[in-house]
């Protein structure tokens, strides 16, 4: 396989501000020219919304490597169910695809979220969330060369009777705009910044491939792609109905003077199953929903 870095991942242990950051990553195109500024972990959140979320049930054999008459042997079915979405990323104030993220190596801008959430086997398993991702790259198959794109992908590990109640909650009760908030996530790293924001993140994932030069010189453990310390997975349901209006009694007085004049033809629930306790990250609900308010307006146009 054909990896598609533009420049040299640089791990530096010296820092002219220890106190802020005792580490760093640079990009280097070559000897004389650095591509961007320190890179150091970025340890606040982001957002992803999605207004397509999916169910895919699969059933099959799964893998049989016997052939002849022992493979008729394998007739054990394996069923499987995911809930998948394509997400987006989105800033409060500027709205989708605000912050740009792209792979460290790399000034590609990163176009492909997904997040997919899958049971456990059992209620005494932790839930999780994991994030993963690659470098694009070329590979070839059947003589064919095919080209795959830098991506991004999210798993959430959730005990099944929370998995159930959030089924139900797509198939039956039409919730379909989701919100995924994520903090603490191993991998993103972004210039240092007195503010909790940052308009871009660079991205360094797991594969070997992904190499930083002198990353085993120091005793840092350089951070990349896994688990999320922080996280928070909530469905909104959006109803069609021209009659139906947001209520301001939900609302504060500054969150009021963000609604538009004229009535929006959206009615915004928050789903929170009494037996359902999965927020990791709070956040208040006006803001919840001036933010989903503000992305259905941007969908619109």
């Amino acid at each position: 396989m054909d990896y598609h870095f533009e420049s040299e991942i640089i791990f530096d242990s010296e820092s002219e501000f220890k106190s802020l950051y005792p580490w760093s990553i640079s990009e280097v195109g070559d000897v004389k020219h650095r591509l961007a500024t320190k890179q150091i972990p970025w340890d606040w959140s982001f957002d992803f919304v999605s207004d397509s979320v999916t169910v895919a049930r699969t059933i099959g054999t799964g893998h049989v490597w016997k052939s002849g008459p022992e493979a008729k042997l394998n007739r054990t079915l394996q069923f499987e169910e995911v809930i998948v979405a394509n997400l987006k990323p989105f800033d409060f104030w500027d709205g989708p695809n605000s912050v740009q993220f792209s792979m460290l190596g790399t000034k590609r801008k990163i176009e492909k979220f997904t997040l997919r959430i899958y049971p456990l086997n059992s209620e005494s398993e932790p839930e999780t969330l994991t994030v993963t991702g690659a470098v694009s790259y070329t590979h070839e198959i059947d003589f064919r060369s095919r080209t795959e794109a830098d991506f991004i992908e999210v798993f959430a590990s959730l005990r099944p009777a929370h998995f159930v109640a959030l089924l139900e909650a797509i198939t039956t009760e039409g919730f379909n705009l989701l919100h995924l908030r994520m903090g603490g996530v191993a991998g993103f790293y972004s210039d240092w910044s007195p503010e909790i924001h940052t308009e871009r993140v660079k991205v360094l994932t797991r594969d070997k491939e992904h190499k930083v030069v002198n990353e085993h010189m120091g005793s840092v453990e350089i951070p990349r792609l896994g688990l999320v310390r922080e996280w928070n997975i909530r469905f909104e349901r959006q109803s069609i109905s021209p009659a139906a209006e947001i209520k301001e009694d939900y609302l504060d007085e500054d969150s009021r003077k963000l609604l538009p004049n004229e009535p929006l033809h959206a009615q915004i629930r928050a789903f929170v199953p009494a037996n359902v306790t999965m927020n990791k990250l709070g956040l208040k609900t006006p803001l919840w929903i001036i933010a989903f308010l503000l992305f259905l307006l941007l969908l619109k146009h």
